[in-house]
């Protein structure tokens, strides 16, 4: 479970983190920032894990969520099959915990074999401490680590403890970097720190334009922890959209994975990209109050994976559950296009949405 009390409280620290690239600039976000606030929360989060009171009985869970646990929106049916020579990406997030769900998840990733595994962030909680890792995360992915290559984003959990060496010790080909970019056949992937600054004045945000309009991959994939567009998006979430949609659209991102929010939503395509959250790798999650915003096509609130399996001319995804049932599959092409599995055409925002969500984003707090 994600204690945050405050959405809007960042986590990385004022000052550059230890194990962190020292050539490269580092511009933390601190408008939100408050000490106190900052201080009570973290040692609420420690005390909450480190107590025990995190290994909620897996029933117990299913219970509490038992209203959100099928798919609200899309059309399911039959799983579309992997494409003809595909590159196999499985795409988890928020799943550190050590818990049950984080376990069964791997499992399903192990029985399709990727040869990469892509993170959104949070990948271990609660603080990000070496205890943490060697607890929450190192016992649970050793073997599937053994037969992938690792690519991660950052997420707030992971900058808690103000320390990223634990983190950088174990994706050393990073080499201290925060933000990246990696290939894989014709996707290049984008990934991107939303504890930093992203802003049109920030060396993130004009690394991330450089690296979009100097590729020519046939797919330009974002892949980050804070999402620009969800049901729960928020200020923090409308600051990055307004930001970096602009930037989506001029150079043709098809896809922007994310996760922060404990569960999965995908939305319609949006000028072109499909935004969604992964945020089920093995966290507790919650479920979707309220009416489903029109810029979503489906939402639930799962433990689960996505699996990405490509070639030049189509990407299918699947959202597979920890217990192995996939409930949301669509194909993506190159022209942003999305196909449910029933063959149907997922239809594109419409002018209002998209004019929602821009004047929303202009007019969010900084």
């Amino acid at each position: 479970m994600e204690i945050e009390i405050n959405p809007n409280v960042f986590a990385a620290p004022r000052n550059r983190p230890p194990g962190m690239d020292p050539n490269v600039a580092y511009q933390p976000m601190l408008e939100h920032r408050n000490q106190a606030f900052d201080w009570i929360s973290k040692t609420a989060i420690k005390l909450y894990y480190d107590s025990g009171a995190a290994s909620v009985p897996p029933k117990v869970l299913d219970w509490l969520r038992r209203k959100d646990l099928s798919p609200i929106g899309g059309t399911p049916g039959t799983p579309l099959p992997d494409p003809d020579g595909a590159y196999k990406v499985a795409v988890i997030g928020d799943m550190g915990e050590g818990s049950p769900a984080q376990d069964r998840n791997t499992k399903q990733i192990m029985r399709w074999r990727p040869t990469h595994v892509a993170t959104v962030g949070d990948n271990v909680y609660p603080l990000g401490r070496e205890r943490d890792w060697a607890k929450r995360f190192d016992p649970h992915y050793e073997e599937l680590r053994m037969s992938t290559t690792w690519q991660p984003a950052l997420g707030n959990h992971d900058y808690y403890a103000g320390d990223l060496t634990p983190y950088f010790k174990r994706f050393p080909q990073l080499k201290g970097q925060a933000y990246y970019s990696w290939s894989l056949g014709p996707a290049d992937f984008f990934v991107i720190d939303t504890e930093q600054r992203l802003d049109g004045a920030s060396a993130q945000h004009a690394w991330l334009e450089q690296a979009l309009a100097g590729s020519h991959a046939a797919y330009k994939v974002i892949q980050m922890h804070r999402p620009m567009v969800s049901s729960r998006a928020g200020s923090i979430g409308r600051n990055i959209y307004g930001s970096l949609g602009p930037m989506l659209a001029k150079y043709g991102v098809q896809l922007v994975l994310a996760g922060h929010e404990h569960g999965y939503e995908r939305s319609v395509p949006l000028k072109g990209t499909t935004f969604m959250v992964v945020g089920g790798g093995g966290a507790t999650t919650y479920g979707y109050p309220g009416r489903m915003p029109d810029h979503t096509q489906v939402r639930t609130g799962r433990n689960h994976h996505l699996e990405m399996a490509y070639n030049a001319a189509e990407m299918v995804l699947r959202a597979v559950d920890d217990r192995g049932s996939v409930y949301d599959t669509f194909r993506l092409t190159p022209n942003g296009k999305v196909t449910e599995a029933d063959g149907s055409v997922t239809q594109a925002a419409s002018g209002a949405t998209e004019l929602a969500l821009e004047t929303v984003a202009a007019g969010a707090p900084a």
